[in-house]
């Protein structure tokens, strides 16, 4: 590996953006990264680099971008709302009856994109091999799914929603492969209907020929974690959270976690051997696998370039269609961003988020959030869409018309509320205004 490297091209007004991601680079905040940006339908931001001067990496290669496959999903979803096969409203066992089965019959297909479907968790552990779209179609996930009975946040709690880190994928998959015509699953969809019409490189589950364009995802250890959070921000740390913040969300975690082994002891981890796994960074090479890189979690598994991103959120930004290449109708747009509902979240220690019938998320200041939690929202205040684990950003903005997408290889995992990717956002929002004021 050489010297560190950035290469791509940024619009007059936006070089205070290519100077942060530079920066980032140089200093070892990134290892390999990809920004992408449109601003009123034209690309004004094209960036990729790496610390470490990967000879192999550039604004083709494809890295997993966690939860924020999760809006792709939303859009796939969205489609099926669009040709009238489904509905929001629905209840999933109209389409899949034997998901009514153990409680489950009065769950919406709302309910399950709203992260409100007492699901986080299901019966038995599923193993990596259970996600190959051979084993899905042979219904081995939605076996499991069927006799899952839900389990809800404690009353005292006062909201029913728990985010559903990866079990809202699979969920999804069982009913898009239901009711799509030609039994495809959402990954199938995505790569056909989408993806390919679009030119874009953002897939759920790829084809052996494409393992070779993957960048590994990294991270750092507990213990360099820790000795960067103690560094003060003005000498230059390399991460977001300080050492009191990270003690505190830590504290946050094991509360919630004891709160789930008293009120549901029987909780299975969503993969075998999860439960065994102390530090989050250990979670991260099994997404290096090609197991996971060709199976199909919906939720998590997302292979993309910011590239892709960026030009599938312009899309949505554009009410369904770029370059005379529609894949959603502009109605269609709007409902699935529409009647968004406001709740606390049980996995986020009690932060509200603001999921709409469609599965996204607006990014909008409540007056009862905390201070932190206003400042933290205020970054990207007016996007929707969501955001991976580790750092990734799939996010549009309609009032200020931007489309923007962030997909790092080096995984910020305690970095919960996303900060490095928002940072970006803001100041793509400040260069906008100076542009509009100018």
């Amino acid at each position: 590996m050489g010297k560190f490297f950035v290469q791509g091209t940024v619009e007059p007004g936006f070089e205070p953006v290519k100077e942060l991601f530079a920066r980032n680079i140089q200093n070892g905040t990134e290892s390999n990264a990809q920004l992408c940006v449109y601003h009123r339908g034209r690309k004004v931001v094209d960036l990729w680099g790496s610390a470490c001067g990967d000879p192999k990496f550039g604004p083709e290669s494809l890295v997993n971008v966690f939860s924020a496959t999760k809006s792709v999903s939303s859009i796939c979803m969205a489609a099926l709302v669009d040709r009238g096969l489904l509905k929001y409203e629905d209840k999933v066992s109209q389409h899949w009856p034997a998901f009514g089965k153990q409680g489950k019959e009065n769950i919406t297909v709302a309910d399950v994109l709203r992260h409100e479907a007492g699901l986080p968790t299901l019966s038995k552990s599923l193993r990596r091999e259970h996600i190959s779209r051979k084993c899905i179609k042979a219904n081995v996930i939605g076996q499991v799914i069927e006799e899952t009975r839900p389990h809800f946040p404690p009353k005292s709690f006062g909201s029913v929603r728990e985010y559903h880190a990866v079990t809202r994928g699979w969920i999804l998959n069982e009913i898009f492969r239901r009711v799509e015509p030609k039994g495809r699953t959402i990954g199938e969809y995505l790569r056909a209907e989408i993806s390919g019409p679009l030119g874009i490189d953002v897939y759920i589950g790829v084809e052996e020929d494409e393992l070779k364009r993957f960048s590994s995802l990294q991270t750092w250890h507990w213990s360099k974690v820790m000795a960067q959070s103690m560094i003060p921000e003005m000498f230059g740390r390399k991460i977001e959270p300080n050492m009191a913040t990270i003690v505190l969300k830590a504290f946050k975690v094991v509360s919630t976690s004891r709160e789930l082994e008293r009120t549901q002891p029987t909780r299975q981890p969503v993969v075998e051997g999860m439960e065994k796994i102390k530090n989050p960074a250990n979670i991260f090479p099994n997404f290096n696998t090609k197991e996971v890189r060709m199976g199909e979690i919906p939720s998590a598994n997302g292979s993309c370039t910011a590239r892709g991103l960026a030009k599938l959120a312009q899309c949505i930004l554009n009410g369904g269609e770029f370059n005379s290449v529609r894949i959603l109708s502009t109605s269609v747009v709007e409902r699935m961003q529409d009647k968004p509902v406001k709740r606390k979240d049980f996995a986020f220690s009690g932060v509200q988020n603001y999921f709409s019938q469609g599965g996204v998320n607006h990014f909008v200041t409540f007056d009862d959030d905390t201070k932190q939690q206003k400042q933290t929202k205020k970054l990207r205040e007016g996007y929707v869409g969501w955001f991976g684990m580790g750092g990734s950003v799939f996010q549009w903005n309609p009032r200020d018309e931007i489309a923007f997408a962030f997909v790092p290889t080096l995984m910020h995992w305690y970095d919960v509320a996303n900060i490095r990717g928002a940072r970006y956002q803001h100041l793509i929002n400040k260069c906008v205004k100076s542009m509009t004021v100018s």
